[in-house]
């Protein structure tokens, strides 16, 4: 017969997080029946970023939709298409600050670099510890909150993911034949462009930028593939086999 049935659901939390989600299945007729779900998300980052001022870095969105049709033509006979598609759009990955120059012998210059990782008794640094050394410009960057962060440049962090199946299984009795054709377009885009201090002037006050990282990522991928598979039927059989093409 005909009709739908579905859901649908709400969440709000901290960071002004939105989460919104719903499913619905329609029958069609009696061989044929379609779904389609989706998934929304968005939230407000929990970084303080000194850099831009920003006390809520990090902001996600995120968008997932998925529809499926499903088609018996006949008893033997099974036809099912999905489409997908998923859109993540993210602030990137921020950074930790600290000066690694010691002020023990002033004027700053290159002898006073300081290992940091030595000096600190080869350990990791906290995300709530400062280290007692400055940047070229003589500042203390870093924070006792885990939250205090720094970035500079660009702040892109993309995956967009479009595609689909089909896939159609046949029984011919003593064996069942699966094909299965996809196909899916893959963008992703991430960059960071971060100085050590995210502070814009250098030792001699020449505007440049003391880069600790700056990552550069585009891509995009087209994918296609098929899949043939041919196997035994018999659930009993002591033996079973299966063949097949990918």
């Amino acid at each position: 017969g005909s009709g739908a049935d579905g859901y649908a659901s709400a969440t709000y939390g901290s960071h002004n997080l939105l989460d919104l989600e719903a499913a619905s299945t329609f029958h069609l007729s009696e061989k044929g029946a379609a779904r389609l779900a989706g998934k929304f998300r968005n939230r407000d980052g929990r970084w303080n970023d000194f850099t831009l001022g920003d006390k809520s870095y990090g902001d996600q969105q995120r968008l997932l939709l998925r529809g499926g049709l499903s088609w018996v033509p006949s008893v033997r006979t099974l036809v099912h298409a999905n489409f997908h598609l998923a859109r993540d759009d993210n602030q990137a990955q921020p950074q930790k600050a600290f000066g690694t120059l010691s002020t023990a012998n002033p004027p700053l210059d290159f002898t006073d670099e300081q290992t940091i990782f030595g000096n600190l008794g080869n350990r990791d640094i906290g995300f709530n510890e400062t280290v007692p050394f400055v940047t070229s410009q003589n500042e203390q960057v870093s924070t006792t909150s885990w939250s205090d962060v720094r970035t500079g440049g660009s702040r892109i962090g993309k995956v967009d993911v479009t595609g689909g199946y089909v896939k159609i299984d046949h029984d011919f009795g003593g064996a069942k034949l699966t094909s299965i054709t996809s196909y899916d377009v893959i963008k992703g885009q991430y960059e960071e462009d971060n100085g050590i201090s995210g502070l814009s002037s250098g030792p001699n006050h020449d505007g440049l930028n003391q880069e600790a990282l700056v990552i550069d990522f585009d891509t995009k991928y087209n994918q296609f593939s098929q899949e043939l598979r041919l196997a035994s039927n018999a659930a009993k059989a002591r033996v079973r086999w299966v063949t097949g093409l990918y």
